[in-house]
């Protein structure tokens, strides 16, 4: 798996543990993220998603609909923060890409890694 792949998957995943969302919901968010990620498409989300899934770092529930397709609402698991957590440490930004650091700098919801994180800035 190629470090971009790997980010973007980590990237997925992050979003999926502030909240659960659907494969459209990751792709909106992204669109807005843009500047970052670029526009993924919808041919690039759904694979990571399966990927993830496999993986057992999200769960997917399936929620019907009348008169609608039915809504998959992907969650992150706890294989999933675990993996996320210890993506997020790697901030030291000396084995990846800018693009990688930022998007880790983004999703470091909590200051356990804020140290390593203000030494590599300095």
């Amino acid at each position: 798996m190629t470090t971009s792949a790997q980010s973007f998957r980590y990237f997925i995943l992050g979003l999926l543990g502030e909240r659960a969302m659907s494969g459209y919901d990751v792709r909106q968010m992204m669109k807005r993220l843009g500047w970052l990620i670029g526009s993924p498409s919808f041919g690039a989300i759904y694979p990571a998603l399966h990927t993830l899934l496999e993986d057992e770092q999200v769960s997917v529930e399936v929620i019907s609909r009348p008169d609608r397709p039915p809504r998959k609402l992907y969650s992150i698991t706890e294989t999933g923060r675990q993996a996320l957590t210890e993506w997020v440490a790697g901030l030291d930004g000396s084995n990846g890409s800018l693009r990688a650091f930022i998007q880790r700098l983004i999703l470091v919801g909590d200051y356990d890694h804020r140290d390593r994180l203000l030494a590599h800035l300095q």
